[in-house]
């Protein structure tokens, strides 16, 4: 490595926060329909696997769209493939199950099958290289639902059942993406279908509030309660809501939880595109929530954002060992194979604005121009500072001119790089 490359990288590092071996997005591989139990033919589930050893920290996801029409692998849908590969890229594995369909079967047919899952993915951990103690589990809309009851109510443990039986339904944490928390502010005229009526109306209002998990947080007795990220869309309302995914349902059950257990309250999130509308921030920060409750060694997350140039778009990707006195690697390729001035962009805060047709994701505090090799092609290697240090977030991105660029400039994916 060039000594002028060796003093610029070591500048961008002084800032660097990341620790541990780090992993590209979408290093996996998956095996479908995969049997958790054998008593229905729906209990089956993907299972998608970080590159690595374990064992690996997992999450379970439990799809929605009212569970009939909706799949295991919804996982892979747009709203989801970035929270996905993220978190595959930071070394965690990812089960997405079915369950048994609304309204074919009703409560608590779903809650049956949910813990059931959990359970077996716990007794089975040595197979599936996952560590039985830090599952975490994420769930959408009617997934979400049956998240919270498995999060909050009452635990499967059964001491008198099988091995498997006797292990914990009850997830580390919880990912609530526009759950159905509180049926209690939902208007009595929305369907019951979880429960076989036709309105909410028609439902005892004593189930009603059992099985709001958001009420569940508050009397049902745990040994611990975890801690939950919540992913709502923008709408809020006043009780009672026509929309079952109403921000205000997120709300009610972080109140709760801050009333009644202020320290998970704290260690929990609320994000909503109404307040965060940058695309697929929702999904970044979770993914980074679940990767620090994890307490990885290590964390980068690819971010998107790239601009496409000549030949697509260019690239920058992180290798190596992070942690400080660490050798690593960054890859840079341009998006023209022909020798390129590559701006190399970094700071500790993500801005997030436009810039030459595209987005500027650093809030560019470093800004260090690079040669590229004949082909458009850099590679960076060195050792982290002694220096740098830990507990702070570095974002980097590299930007390069191109003629066929949206106003004559490129940019690569955007890094986030963590030090614990």
């Amino acid at each position: 490595m060039r000594t002028a490359h060796r003093l610029a990288l070591a500048a961008t590092l002084a800032l660097f926060a990341v620790a541990g071996p780090v992993e590209t997005a979408n290093a996996y591989d998956v095996t479908t329909d995969l049997a958790y139990s054998n008593t229905h033919a729906d209990l089956v589930f993907d299972w998608y696997r970080p590159a690595g050893t374990g064992p690996h920290p997992a999450v379970v996801f439990i799809h929605g769209a009212h569970l009939a029409s909706g799949d295991k692998s919804d996982v892979t849908k747009t709203s989801n493939q970035f929270l996905l590969d993220m978190l595959l890229a930071g070394g965690v594995t990812v089960f997405s199950i079915n369950v048994r369909p609304f309204p074919e079967f009703i409560y608590p047919a779903q809650l049956d099958d949910g813990a059931e899952a959990m359970q077996f993915f716990r007794f089975h951990a040595s197979t599936y290289q996952i560590d039985p103690s830090r599952v975490i589990l994420w769930g959408h809309s009617g997934g979400a639902m049956i998240g919270g009851w498995l999060t909050y109510g009452d635990d499967y443990a059964d001491v008198q059942g099988t091995p498997q039986e006797q292990l914990s339904s009850r997830p580390f944490a919880f990912v609530n993406s526009a759950g159905l928390t509180n049926f209690l502010i939902l208007h009595p005229s929305l369907p019951g279908w979880m429960f076989g009526k036709n309105t909410l109306a028609d439902v005892d209002q004593q189930l009603l509030l059992d099985t709001s998990f958001s009420e569940q947080v508050l009397n049902v007795t745990r040994p611990t309660t975890p801690p939950v990220v919540s992913l709502y869309p923008g709408q809020e309302s006043s009780p009672p809501l026509l929309d079952v995914h109403d921000a205000t349902m997120m709300k009610v059950l972080h109140q709760n939880l801050e009333t009644g257990f202020p320290t998970v309250a704290a260690a929990s999130l609320q994000l909503t595109r109404k307040e965060n509308p940058i695309p697929g921030v929702n999904q970044e920060l979770a993914a980074a929530w679940m990767l620090d409750l994890f307490a990885l060694p290590s964390e980068v997350i690819e971010l998107s954002q790239a601009m496409d140039g000549t030949t697509g778009p260019p690239t920058l990707s992180a290798t190596g060992d992070f942690t400080a006195g660490g050798a690593f690697t960054l890859e840079i390729q341009a998006a023209r194979n022909a020798p390129t001035l590559l701006w190399v962009v970094t700071g500790e805060e993500r801005v997030q604005t436009g810039l030459f047709g595209g987005t500027l994701v650093p809030d560019a505090k470093i800004v260090l121009p690079l040669p590229s090799g004949v082909l458009g092609h850099l590679t960076l290697s060195g050792v982290v500072p002694a220096i740098a240090p830990p507990g702070h977030s570095q974002y980097l991105q590299v930007w390069h001119q191109d003629p066929a660029g949206p106003q004559g400039w490129a940019a690569t994916n955007a890094l986030k790089i963590n030090l614990y």
